[in-house]
């Protein structure tokens, strides 16, 4: 039998002969003539009444976006055709097989063929995949009777993501000085984005012009189909990309300039033509006013992937998360809703359908009027980024363009909103953004306010002569709602955040320490926010534990009535962008900042933990009326449940007697440990003591072990600690005098005296017993003839032996018998001591050294610190970093409890030290397997521990009996939220 190669004609005749079989006309080689004389001949014609056209295509080279521009073709110069399919054969079937075997796979229900159709009526462009007879089914369907089909928004996304591809293949020529003044200006690149000059992303910046530009096409395709005096491009016409142009003017001047401010078209060179031509075609292929205004919003919300916007700082809170807020801090339809950091939009657009709602429910009905005014009056949102306030007003708009008709002007301004006060006057977006992309003009910001119309021609920011726009005065409002930038202190520029003291100066006795750029939005929202008016907000969880937080935690119980603290334990986040734990916080404000007197304790404080997020907006809103109507019912001390929930209610005044760390109030999804937690600690306080009290009373000290450059190439460790490829040498053999290191890449050996070098410890990750005194590493602090050879490179061997007399008084300050680990992962397989000791003081890389301890304490301490009872302390009052990823802070190891040592009989000592022996260099499982399986040591050290404290035998098993397994759960539920 012959092997010859399939064709499309051989796979044809099988799909013909399929479609006759449901009864469908099929008219092979049938072809038409254009307006302007080509002739285009499809593969089959299907007439059963009304006609439609079929391409078939073999093999995976075929793209989705061909496919659709030449279904485009069709649905365009063809008259008499209502619709057209594209059936994609995969390319397993071009191999070349026996033509009965290629037949067979064809027919093989598991073979997937892919087709798309575009229609002229109301049903949507859209994809569909199966087997050859399901493929037959859904053509036949559309054919024979026509079906009333949702649009699908992820192919919409698929097509104008192929189109953004194809456009930015030619646009590779586009810079860096292009790209700034594209995006807003030098520096919104170095200030907030923190790219050096020279150093931009200028791939991804590239792809984010392009999706700019495909969605300036798509939002202005919309617009035509609502106003027809906005003509509909001709993509024949287009001779140069910049003739784009001609189409986007118009708009411009209906106040559209947030959106065609960027002029990304013009600076495309005419060899992208047809590049931009298809992306155009595409467009018009997916039809996108067929798509319902809410999915549409979607495709507009999706489109651009995170790793582009992340270039250009443009993140998302997710949709669900903004719905909760919305609802639950917005009651008034007429409510003056203002975001200062307002990214995409999100929160606006879910503030706008909070605000219909209670039209709706108020009055029955919702006017074009109103949408007006919720667009040019009652919504304002501003941000830094020009590409992030393009996507809030894209999805703003969309609301108005829902209904109908244009919005007339959005309140949404570029400008850093740290600058503003309450009776300022800011440009309008359009006409700033017109301004803006002729020239840089965000870096002139960063000097002061604008404090009345002369000052912005002064500073350039937008020149409104000839141009007489709208302005956007600035009030309180009734609520201020943000998911604001959070950038850590030693990320901003210096100057930077001398400005932003300076600019809210009044709160300035709330800034404690080095503080994140989040806490000024704090600041920021209080100073807009009205009296009786409420803040909304996203924000990282460690705003409830962080000492430089706690400016915000005091404004917020002691001038503020806390109605909400929101988390959920099936992800971490809220928003896209955030690598740590997230939470909502919504407050009522009731007195001013500087107002003395004090609100009252007895209000209502819901902490809600959300089992899971709600799939949808209307789920978002069921969700949201159970929680607030549950805080009102539920009296303060009790809690409600639900399969969504868990709803815990608590008293103002408990929030300022926990002000200092807020975060145990959702620490643990088993609200019963932190209850345990509070119950163990009052029986037992006579046995244990304030760290911060022992430490002071006895003289101890706590020291952050960290690397000081250019030091982090002295250590030589232990083999079995050289993880990384930065740890190069390693020990290979000890003697009384000397120390003989390995390269352990290169197979070089160094001989280095004792004399030169202290003894560390590298990482905790991995090691398996309490006593580390016999498996130490070293470091050196001293110089020898060879030390230049230990370090990577000469001038890093010099820069350290230089000051090498430095390196060795820091470690030798630090030297300690006791260390403890400053960042750990609970979860992982490496962790499974928090402490050890050594009877030889050590530096330990990344931890705490506590300094002052005698041995048997120390051992005693070690023994504590490991306890299953100081893990339920450390898990309840951490600083999260990211899901099982725990941070201790000093003040967080000086404010928790330890076992008194004083307060101990000898003879309880003895038995603990007796322990201490016996298990010092016994191997542990990583702390998670301790947990899950008991593991027969740790069960020993917490019986001794409770029976020091004063627990019996059954206290002992009760409380073991629900320990283990309950902490096991927490840590697994952490371990899954950090792995999203």
């Amino acid at each position: 039998m012959s092997l010859g190669k399939p064709t499309e004609m051989t796979l044809r005749d099988l799909l013909v002969e399929e479609l006759k079989r449901k009864g469908v006309v099929v008219i092979p080689e049938m072809s038409f003539r254009t307006v302007d004389g080509r002739r285009l001949a499809p593969d089959l014609v299907l007439k059963n009444g009304a006609e439609y056209v079929v391409e078939t295509k073999l093999g995976a080279e075929t793209k989705l976006l061909d496919a659709m521009v030449q279904l485009y073709d069709y649905g365009k110069h063809v008259t008499e055709v209502k619709g057209a399919f594209a059936v994609l054969f995969p390319e397993e079937l071009r191999r070349p097989w026996p033509s009965d075997v290629i037949m067979s796979i064809a027919r093989d229900a598991k073979t997937q063929i892919s087709c798309i159709g575009i229609f002229k009526d109301l049903r949507p462009s859209q994809p569909f995949k199966g087997s050859l007879f399901e493929v037959v089914d859904w053509i036949a369907g559309h054919v024979l009777k026509p079906l009333v089909v949702e649009a699908d928004t992820g192919f919409a996304i698929r097509v104008l993501r192929d189109a953004v591809d194809y456009v930015t293949a030619s646009v590779r020529m586009l810079q860096s000085k292009e790209l700034e003044d594209i995006f807003g200006g030098k520096s919104v690149f170095e200030n907030v984005l923190q790219y050096k000059e020279g150093r931009y992303p200028l791939e991804e910046m590239r792809h984010a012009a392009t999706y700019l530009l495909v969605n300036q096409l798509l939002f202005y395709h919309v617009l035509t189909r609502v106003d027809a005096s906005f003509a509909v491009i001709d993509e024949d016409r287009l001779k140069h990309p910049a003739d784009l142009r001609a189409y986007f003017e118009p708009v411009l001047r209906r106040d559209y300039s947030s959106v065609f401010g960027f002029d990304v078209a013009s600076r495309l060179p005419d060899s992208a033509v047809d590049a931009v031509k298809k992306a155009v075609i595409a467009v018009k292929a997916l039809a996108p006013e067929k798509i319902r205004h809410d999915l549409l919003g979607k495709v507009f919300h999706e489109l651009i992937p995170f790793e582009i916007r992340k270039a250009v700082a443009a993140f998302y809170t997710n949709n669900e998360a903004a719905e909760i807020l919305a609802q639950l801090a917005i009651d008034r339809a007429d409510a003056k809703v203002m975001d200062l950091a307002c990214g995409s939009g999100t929160l606006l657009v879910a503030a706008y359908r909070r605000k219909q709602e209670l039209l709706k429910k108020g009055r029955g009905g919702f006017t074009i009027e109103d949408h007006k005014r919720f667009l040019e009056s009652d919504l304002t949102g501003i941000d830094i980024m020009p590409f992030a306030a393009h996507m809030a007003v894209v999805h703003l708009s969309l609301q108005a363009l829902a209904a109908g008709h244009e919005a007339e002007k959005v309140r949404i301004a570029v400008w850093d909103s740290t600058e503003l006060e309450p009776g300022q006057t800011i440009p309008a977006i359009s006409r700033e953004l017109k301004a803006a992309y002729k020239r840089p003009t965000l870096e002139l910001f960063m000097e002061g306010k604008p404090p009345k119309e002369e000052a912005y021609v002064e500073k350039g920011a937008v020149t409104l002569e000839g141009i007489g726009g709208e302005q956007i005065p600035l009030e309180q409002a009734d609520l201020v709602m943000m998911n604001p930038p959070f950038t850590r202190a030693e990320r901003l520029p210096e100057r930077y955040k001398e400005q932003l003291k300076s600019r809210l100066k009044e709160y300035e006795d709330l800034i404690y320490g080095r503080v994140g750029l989040h806490l000024f939005f704090v600041f920021l929202a209080d100073k807009f926010t009205k009296i009786n008016g409420r803040i909304a907000f996203v924000l990282p969880a460690t705003v409830l534990r962080i000492v430089s937080m706690k400016g915000a935690r005091k404004l917020w119980v002691n001038k503020y009535h806390v109605e909400y603290i929101i988390t959920t334990w099936e992800r971490a986040a809220f928003s896209e962008a955030a690598q740590f734990r997230e939470i909502l916080v919504i407050a009522k404000k009731l007195k001013n900042y500087k107002q003395k007197d004090e609100i009252s304790n007895s209000l209502k404080c819901g902490i809600v933990v959300l089992k899971q997020l709600p799939k949808n907006a209307e789920g978002a809103r069921r969700i949201a009326e159970v929680i607030q109507n549950k805080r009102l019912e539920t009296a303060i001390g009790d809690a409600y449940e639900d399969e969504n929930m868990l709803l815990s209610v608590i008293s103002q005044g408990e929030l300022k007697e926990t002000v200092d760390n807020l975060f145990t109030l959702i620490s643990v999804s088993d609200l019963h440990l932190l209850k345990l937690l509070q119950r163990i600690t009052q029986k037992v306080k006579s046995r244990l003591i304030n760290c911060n009290s022992y430490f002071d009373e006895n003289k101890i000290d706590a020291y952050e072990d960290v690397y000081v450059p250019p030091f982090n190439s002295t250590f030589i460790v232990k083999r079995t600690r050289a993880i990384k490829k930065h740890d190069v040498w390693v020990v290979k053999e000890e003697k009384p005098d000397v120390v003989i290191s390995e390269h352990r890449f290169l197979q070089k050996f160094i001989t280095i005296p004792i004399s030169v070098v202290e003894r560390g410890f590298r990482r905790p990750a991995g090691c398996d017993i309490l006593d580390i005194s016999s498996d130490l590493d070293y470091i050196l602090v001293d110089k020898f003839s060879d030390a230049e050879k230990l370090f990577p490179s000469e001038n890093q061997a010099k820069r350290a032996l230089s000051d090498i007399s430095r390196w060795k008084r820091i470690v030798s300050l630090k030297k300690a018998n006791l260390v403890v680990s400053r960042r750990f992962d609970l979860s992982a397989k490496g962790t499974k001591f928090l402490a050890f000791f050594s009877a030889i003081p050590i530096f330990g890389v990344d931890m705490w050294s506590i300094k002052g301890f005698n041995d048997d304490d120390a051992k005693i301490f070690s023994l504590w610190f490991n306890s299953t009872l100081n893990l339920l302390q450390l898990l309840i009052h951490r600083t999260e970093t990211r899901g099982a990823w725990i941070k201790l802070h000093e003040y967080q190891i000086r404010n928790s409890m330890m076992l008194n040592p004083k307060a101990l009989t000898q003879q309880e000592k003895y038995a603990l030290l007796k322990l201490f022996e016996k298990f010092k260099t016994q191997k542990f499982p990583c702390v998670l397997e301790q947990l899950r399986c008991r593991f027969w040591a740790r069960v020993e050290i917490d019986r001794a521990i409770l029976k020091v404290l004063g627990f019996n035998e059954q206290e002992t098993n009760q409380l073991l009996d629900y320990l283990y397994p309950a902490l096991t759960k927490e840590i697994e539920q952490l371990k899954t939220l950090m792995e999203g």
